[in-house]
């Protein structure tokens, strides 16, 4: 509005440039295109692991039983004043490129180090042995004579003893220079040391 005459200004006619432009057709859909059509999906593969991925965790090496737990009390069925049964044992998760395991059960005795249980040649792919289980790897000789099984024990006196049983995974083959039935602890233990890959352990305790 004019203040000063209370007149009120009429709307400029359109351009003839203005009115040629409203009169334009509308341009195809077909040649637009969709206004928002989204862009093919890219396969994952094509994309690649997200920046933070983490690569697989490599397998925890496990040793436990199903009879005792580590630390626990060895049951007498396992020792001379029971059956006398090899305890049931398990196993997973063994490092890359194990060849074969091999199973130590050992005591400190007064005299020295004694060997229950002296086995090798066990199956890389092996999860474990049942109670009183036979005929899988080779059994060596133990500290309480000649025969190649599994030795309960059987200690001299009161007290508790402890007795640990250690799992080796190994790189390759036992190797051994004397004949299975010299095969002892000490034998294996020597012959066991440039291979093992990796080891665990439990350790329980019996009272007589």
């Amino acid at each position: 509005s004019d203040a000063g005459t209370g007149t009120t200004d009429a709307a400029a006619p359109p351009t003839p440039d203005a009115a040629a432009a409203d009169a334009q057709p509308p341009v195809p859909d077909a040649v637009l295109g969709p206004p928002d059509a989204a862009q093919p999906p890219v396969p994952d593969a094509a994309l690649g692991p997200p920046p933070d991925a983490a690569p697989d965790a490599a397998p925890i090496f496990t040793f436990t039983s199903p009879a005792f737990e580590d630390g626990g009390d060895l049951p007498a069925v396992y020792t001379c004043d029971g059956a006398g049964h090899s305890p049931p044992l398990a196993w997973g998760g063994v490092p890359a490129g194990t060849q074969e395991l091999a199973l130590l059960m050992t005591t400190l005795a007064l005299d020295g180090l004694k060997w229950n249980w002296v086995l090798y040649h066990l199956p890389p792919d092996s999860t474990g042995l049942a109670e009183d289980e036979h005929g899988i790897g080779t059994a060596g000789r133990t500290s309480d004579g000649p025969q190649l099984a599994y030795a309960p024990p059987c200690s001299q006196g009161p007290g508790a003893k402890q007795y640990t049983f250690t799992l080796y995974a190994l790189s390759g083959p036992v190797a051994l220079d004397v004949t299975a039935d010299r095969v002892t602890g000490d034998v294996l233990t020597a012959a066991l040391a440039p291979l093992t890959l990796d080891a665990r352990a439990m350790t329980v305790s019996y009272s007589r």
